[in-house]
């Protein structure tokens, strides 16, 4: 057998035949792991909390624990760990919001994905955060497939997913001493008490496998009745090809039309559209598609990957007749947003200055036009404060590290997509380019978390222009985030990329329109300008739907 570990009323045994757990039962009080003591001086606090109307913060640190080599076939538990002390060295703490209400301890919703593992009972629990001591529950796992497997698991508050962590595990058939390297970041997590905004009509969360990179598996959740879903699986799709080589050859075709858009473009976008529904999304859930489309306005594709162009598809289905029912592109038919699984969306965005970014040498028209309208966004909206272009790639870097109140940073300039390196996609500025890779900065703590927004355009002999959503959405996002990011997929039209960032801000900032809301109009604005440019689709927006500007 191998060592017991004790740690904070848990106690583990592991052994050759699997993982066998008992509780303190006289400590916990169930078996369930959601436990909530208070003592005299908790409730002293709370009086204290309830006369300010402050809430309390709780400081947690998010950890996995199970056997690194679970045998096969055989049962073994996985704890999801709210900690009070971090037992790793750099674990990155949770900041809970806790209103100190007796009867209604924080809570939070878990929901386990293990593929290659049969899961006893349900793959959700929900976990109440003990106020004064660590806070746990507990899956059953049999795992079904040997070699190495990976444990995932999302938290979510009031419906919104708050974080994603991961342990990687190599199941075994007999004892034996193999390395494990566990997921490079930790498990981040934001919460609140109480939502400031409703979360999206849907969430469509996609997971990709990791042994094989190509297979996608679909889950639909909501939190509104009259849609319906807890987090329900709607099927898989395994791709036969690589996936990277066949969406960049669409991105090329997609920047030829952005340059030239004949006679035949909007047909030939909407193939493009279909083709994709056909080959990316499961039988399952192109059914279902026509039972939620007219209960959701608002949508948020949670994906583990960033190159597949979900704007762009066009569902279609033939009825009992045999006759054909086309639906809008998913960008037309929902005020929708992407979001990678990680650290959680953001509901209000921080007001604060904007700050527009530009080489003096581009040599873009519209450029100067769309610099000077960030730099004046207080007409729009006076919490905004515009300031004076940034041009240098050292300018850059030292405000995303040191303004405190940094609310838009917004590009304009030429960028290009490193296919092989994708942090090394760059945006061209007077003194080099910026990379992905030169962001080390992050917006936690009392910073908030501002909106980036790349609009970089490029000329036609400057060749395929994608501003790099493989690198720029997974730098921006994961490591340093950002609250939104917005970004072109393909290279954009001039003009009608001015003509996007002046509506999109007027209707987020002036006319207070959820962030998505305000994107989809924007897009729907420069289609109509010309519908037979593929502009208007190349846009796409990491964030959450339902996020606003604080007032």
């Amino acid at each position: 057998a191998m060592p017991s570990s004790k740690r904070k009323g848990l106690v583990r045994v592991s052994t050759s035949k699997g993982d066998k757990t008992k509780h303190e039962l006289a400590r916990m009080g169930s078996t369930a792991g959601t436990r909530n003591l208070r003592s005299p001086d908790m409730t002293a606090h709370r009086d204290k909390m309830s006369d300010s109307q402050e809430p309390a913060k709780l400081e947690r640190y998010p950890q996995l624990d199970c056997p690194d080599k679970p045998l096969l076939d055989k049962r073994f538990s996985i704890f999801v760990q709210l900690l009070m002390e971090p037992i790793e060295k750099h674990s990155e703490a949770v900041i809970i919001e806790d209103t100190g209400i007796p009867e209604k301890p924080p809570e939070i919703e878990v929901v386990i994905s293990a593929h290659g593992f049969d899961i006893e009972g349900n793959s959700t629990s929900t976990l109440l955060i003990d106020r004064e001591d660590d806070s746990y529950t507990r899956f059953v796992l049999i795992p079904r497939m040997s070699g190495k497997q990976q444990i995932r698991v999302d938290l979510y508050q009031h419906g919104r997913r708050i974080g994603t962590m991961r342990k990687n595990v190599i199941v075994i058939s007999e004892p034996e001493e193999i390395g494990i390297k566990q997921p490079d970041t930790h498990g981040s997590l934001e919460m609140r008490f109480a939502p400031l905004i409703p979360p999206p009509d849907l969430e469509i969360y996609v997971e990709l496998d990791t042994h094989d990179n190509r297979t996608l598996y679909f889950r639909l959740h909501s939190t509104r009745g009259s849609v319906g879903y807890n987090h329900a699986k709607f099927g898989q799709v395994t791709l036969q090809d690589s996936p990277r080589e066949k969406m960049q050859a669409i991105y090329n075709e997609l920047s030829e039309m952005a340059r030239y858009s004949g006679e035949d473009a909007q047909r030939r976008i909407s193939t493009i559209g279909n083709n994709l529904w056909d080959e990316l999304i499961p039988d399952k859930l192109k059914n279902e598609y026509w039972r939620f489309k007219s209960r959701v306005k608002s949508m948020l594709i949670t994906s583990d990957e960033p190159w597949i162009p979900w704007e762009v598809m066009k569902p279609y289905r033939y009825n009992d007749d045999d006759e054909r029912e086309n639906a809008p592109f998913l960008c037309q038919q929902f005020s929708m947003s992407r979001w990678l699984s990680g650290p959680g969306t953001v509901d209000l965005l921080p007001v604060g200055v904007a700050i527009p970014v530009a080489p003096t040498n581009v040599n873009l028209a519209a450029v100067k036009e769309e610099v000077n309208f960030i730099e004046h966004l207080t007409q729009l909206n006076s919490a905004i404060t515009g300031q004076a272009p940034l041009e240098a790639r050292k300018q850059v870097l030292k405000i995303m590290e040191t303004e405190k109140t940094l609310s838009i940073l917004h590009f304009a300039s030429h960028g290009g997509f490193d296919a092989t390196m994708p942090d090394n996609s760059a945006i061209t500025l007077s003194d080099g380019e910026l990379r992905p890779s030169d962001i080390q900065t992050r917006f936690v703590g009392k910073r908030g978390r501002p909106l980036v927004f790349i609009n970089a355009c490029e000329l036609a002999q400057m060749g395929f222009n994608f501003t790099g959503l493989g690198g720029w959405a997974n730098k921006l996002v994961n490591s340093a985030r950002v609250g939104a990011f917005a970004g072109a997929m393909w290279e954009v039209n001039d003009a009608l990329a001015l003509q996007f960032a002046k509506r999109f801000y007027s209707e987020f900032l002036d006319e207070k329109k959820t962030i998505a809301e305000a994107f989809r109009l924007a897009r729907e604005e420069i289609q109509n300008n010309d519908p037979a440019n593929s502009t208007w689709l190349a846009y796409v927006l990491y964030a959450d739907p339902e996020g606003r500007i604080k007032e």
